[in-house]
């Protein structure tokens, strides 16, 4: 079985301050989720909600699973729940280094979610339908045409800031 599969895009450590005060002792702490209109109540664990399987989980050509972003995203929240703890709930005055790191947290959450992958997916849509149109035009031209179209292009190639029909690609198909 692989580990770290659950991948949560609202961490449960963010989670655990809205958790119901009047959970019974001895029970697991829960929060109130409900349906986009307001109906059909019900607690659930933190750990339990706002996750899918290996979101942030990078297939290797060779099959392996990198845990990267994962493991990165799990000590920006592992910081930020020190932080909260130490400096925030106290009512503590936070040091630039905390300000930085709550900034962090705070990008992170905002761009990490279901919604924001599919708006980048959706805003590399349009260059990945364009490389495939010049792929295609490319595969029936002329070397005439070749010659023509691609003399200016070849004059200011610069591989250093180029990016392949591959990259574009992955990026929209993994857009985190």
């Amino acid at each position: 079985m692989a580990h770290h599969k659950k991948q949560h895009y609202i961490p449960a450590c963010y989670l655990k301050e809205w958790c119901d005060k009047n959970t019974s002792k001895g029970h697991t702490p829960y929060v109130w989720v409900f349906d986009a209109d307001g109906s059909n109540s019900r607690r659930k664990a933190p750990g339990n909600i706002f996750h899918e399987s290996d979101m942030y989980t990078i297939e290797r050509k060779d099959g392996n699973r990198d845990l990267v972003l994962e493991h990165g995203l799990s000590q920006l929240e592992s910081t930020f729940s020190r932080i909260r703890r130490k400096t925030l709930a106290p009512k503590r005055a936070i040091n630039e280094t905390e300000r930085l790191l709550l900034c962090a947290f705070i990008a992170s959450m905002h761009s990490r979610t279901p919604a924001m992958r599919e708006h980048l997916r959706e805003q590399w849509e349009r260059p990945l339908r364009m490389m495939e149109e010049m792929n295609q035009w490319l595969s029936k031209a002329t070397p005439e045409e070749l010659s023509r179209a691609m003399a200016p292009v070849l004059s200011s190639v610069d591989s250093k800031k180029n990016i392949s029909y591959e990259q574009v690609k992955q990026i929209h198909e993994n857009p985190i």
